[in-house]
């Protein structure tokens, strides 16, 4: 999917589940990041695209180890940083995850799909990248968070 794509659909998920607008931009922005950590010197770590960077064990780990160093040294060595930016680590890391949660979820429905273990991947090949069925799928999908967004505010 085209990052332009990741970033739509992830602000559409978001807006509509009710995270605040920091936290619906944080995940737009980090929505890149599978692909993101790829590039420059991530070359030479990620050797293809959808490789491990596109696996969920590879950003669970990161994710953990994120939150234990946000949540340990950094409070320890900055204790004003929480208060000054009024977030706590677990809702920044929230919102990151979000969005790279959605990256991977959007990328498994296409062709090539992601890895899921060994040379086991997991793709529903709903689309092509840059196609015009990713067009089609990417409008459906924020309609459909549309919907809800609609719903979720006149249904009690």
């Amino acid at each position: 999917m085209k990052w332009i794509s990741h970033k739509l659909t992830t602000l559409a998920a978001t807006q509509t589940v009710g995270f605040p607008l920091w936290a619906s931009l944080t995940a737009t922005c980090s929505s890149v990041l599978p692909d993101l950590v790829e590039m420059g010197p991530g070359k030479l770590v990620f050797r293809k695209h959808r490789g491990v960077s596109h696996n969920f064990l590879f950003w669970f780990l990161v994710h953990l180890a994120a939150y234990f160093l946000l949540k340990g040294y950094l409070q320890k060595i900055f204790p004003t940083l929480p208060v000054l930016l009024e977030l706590k680590p677990e809702t920044l890391l929230m919102a990151v995850g979000s969005g790279v949660f959605l990256h991977l979820l959007t990328d498994s429905l296409s062709d090539s799909g992601i890895p899921l273990w060994g040379r086991r991947r997991l793709a529903f090949r709903l689309y092509r990248t840059s196609g015009f069925l990713e067009l089609v799928l990417v409008i459906s999908i924020c309609f459909l968070w549309a919907v809800l967004g609609v719903l979720r505010r006149i249904l009690p």
